[in-house]
Parts: C-alpha cells; sequence; structure tokens
C-alpha cells in the first residue's frame, strides 16, 4: 500500500467537507443514478427525505458553503440537492422584498430610480 497523499483542499474548510463526507457515507452503497445534466429533475420540492433532513440540520451559511464546495469538488447530485434547498428557502421568502429582509439586503435603486422604472 502506498503511504495516504493529503488532497488540498484550499476552497473548502474542515466542518463543510465533513458535511460533505457525511453526505457521500450515506449514499456509499446505493445506486445514484447517472443522469445528463440536462435530465436533472428541478422541480425543488422533490428531495428525497433523508436528504430533506440532512439538509434541516444545516444552518443556510452552511448550506451555501457546502453548495461551493460540493460545486468545487463536482458532486453534482448533492449539488442539486443544496440548489433545490436554497431555492425553496427563496420562494419561502414571498418576492424581492422578503428576500431582502432575509438576508439583510439593501433597496437596489434609489427611489428616484425606482419611479423611473
Amino acid at each position: 500500500d502506498a503511504p495516504a497523499m493529503p488532497i488540498p483542499l484550499p476552497s473548502v474548510k474542515g466542518s463543510t467537507l465533513q458535511k460533505v463526507i457525511e453526505w457521500l457515507e450515506h449514499y456509499k452503497d446505493k445506486p445514484i443514478l447517472e443522469q445528463k445534466e440536462d435530465d436533472w429533475d428541478r422541480d425543488s420540492t422533490k428531495i428525497d427525505q433523508w436528504d430533506r433532513e440532512f439538509m434541516a440540520k444545516c444552518s443556510e451559511n452552511e448550506i451555501f458553503k457546502v453548495m461551493l464546495a460540493v460545486r468545487y469538488l463536482d458532486v453534482k447530485e448533492l449539488l442539486e440537492i443544496t440548489d433545490k434547498t436554497i431555492a425553496n428557502v427563496l420562494k419561502a421568502c414571498k418576492g424581492r422584498e422578503g428576500i431582502r429582509a432575509k438576508f439583510g439586503l439593501k433597496k437596489d435603486f434609489t427611489p428616484e430610480e425606482q419611479r423611473q422604472t
């Protein structure tokens, strides 16, 4: 056996990587259907119960970090789940004002710019 070599992951923090590993461990012996990128189901309500519970244990900030990590690590299946989870968070905000309030964002336009649009 060759000695284990560390793999540098400068864009992924240890706690985030641990969440990704937990998800991968859960699915390691379960078949994941191979799908082409165009075949992914875009319905954000279609999330497996285990995945829904897994995401519910994460703060929104952690979900965003996992999303960035799996994009970097190319774990498409978990990326789809994080995307759908964030889509559901945004849907629950009920529009622009709700999204601004949820994430503490300022208005995009001044009152004058808003009148012009």
